[in-house]
């Protein structure tokens, strides 16, 4: 019995190991053996694009994240922050930091229902050929719309993800292991996604940066 409970243990411990350490080392080296598809970057001009926030109880960060969107260049032509059933005032905050920029909005669903309806209601009242969906605490590069647009130029392509930073803490910040961990496992999931991507296998992506073709938006279902 303890040999087979120790058989058990080992085979559980080298699933582990796979799962950390082997599938990440396979996908590097197929990535490495495939060739590369050619890459297609004309400017993407033409495309418009519309911004989806879906955001609930932002207050705190909504206004940083419409000063962050009218720094990108490009802009996203539309901007639209889906307030989902927030109770501590995000609509007025965003509201009052919109002004009178007619290229963002913000509208209300009374009731929450959580990010995939957000995302669902916010699509139907955007008219972009690229809908973008950010969350409301995540701040974008200067060029990050360009850098996901230009990969559209790719018939192939229907959905770009792009890569989560956390900000580096300073050693005597609260939580510097937390932050510090929290950001050397992001880079480890971009690797994945990456290799992934390489091998056209990619299952997963970042949901606070997630452009999709709109002629492939098919929304989330209910739930």
């Amino acid at each position: 019995m303890a040999a087979f409970l120790e058989g058990v243990t080992l085979f559980c411990l080298g699933i582990q190991l796979y799962h950390y350490a082997g599938y990440p080392l396979i996908l590097g080296l197929l990535a490495r053996l495939k060739r590369a598809r050619p890459l297609v970057r004309p400017s993407g001009a033409g495309q418009r694009v519309a911004m989806v926030i879906c955001a609930h109880n932002e207050a705190g960060v909504i206004a940083a994240k419409i000063a962050n969107c009218r720094a990108l260049d490009p802009a996203p032509d539309e901007v639209l922050i889906v307030d989902d059933g927030s109770s501590d005032g995000t609509a007025e905050v965003a509201a009052a930091a919109i002004g009178t920029d007619d290229r963002i909005r913000v509208m209300t669903k009374p009731e929450r229902g959580g990010k995939s309806a957000a995302m669902t209601y916010g699509a139907a009242q955007v008219q972009g050929d690229i809908l973008v969906f950010s969350d409301a605490s995540e701040l974008y590069e200067r060029e990050a719309i360009r850098w996901l647009v230009e990969e559209f130029a790719d018939a192939s392509v229907a959905v770009v993800s792009g890569s989560h930073r956390v900000r580096p803490p300073s050693v005597s910040e609260a939580g510097y292991l937390v932050g510090a961990t929290e950001g050397l496992y992001w880079r480890y999931e971009d690797f994945i996604r990456r290799k992934e991507s390489a091998l056209g296998a990619t299952v997963a992506s970042v949901g606070s940066m997630l452009a999709v073709r709109r002629s492939d938006w098919r929304g989330l279902p209910a739930g």
